[in-house]
């Protein structure tokens, strides 16, 4: 009888630990709870190493659309080139419905989105532009 309830007992605690671990891969894995989108652009993601300069925000409506220019920066190595910065944005944003017509320049429902990327001491800056087509 004590040998049948210290299995069962064993089993539960086997149980509870695969549940467990399966919980923590679940939570580290997702991809989706690391990824952050910049302030005045919701829908535009911003790559892992960046960061957005807040004095760089720029905003107005017009009758045409929504124009709005940030910039973000992150220094230079292993993680941000400019090679890095320019392939993460051609593989993010035709998941967000962008279509690429030409070396950093995106469409999308009637709105263009440019970036240019400069490098000045060993800091790598995206400035990204979005107006009306």
């Amino acid at each position: 009888m004590i040998l049948r309830l210290r299995n069962k007992f064993f089993f539960i605690q086997k149980i509870v630990a695969f549940i467990f671990l399966l919980g923590f891969f679940i939570c580290n894995v997702n991809p989706a709870s690391t990824e952050s989108f910049f302030s005045t652009i919701d829908d535009l993601p911003m790559m892992k190493g960046l960061e957005e300069l807040k004095d760089s925000a720029v905003m107005f409506s017009t009758l045409k659309g929504r124009i709005f220019e940030i910039a973000a920066n992150g220094k230079l190595g292993e993680k941000i080139s400019k090679r890095k910065v320019i392939l993460f944005y051609a593989q993010t944003l035709p998941q967000l419905g962008w279509r690429s017509t030409g070396l950093n320049t995106w469409f999308r429902e009637g709105e263009r989105l440019q970036l240019k990327i400069s490098i000045n001491k060993g800091i790598l800056t995206t400035h990204f532009s979005l107006m009306p087509k």
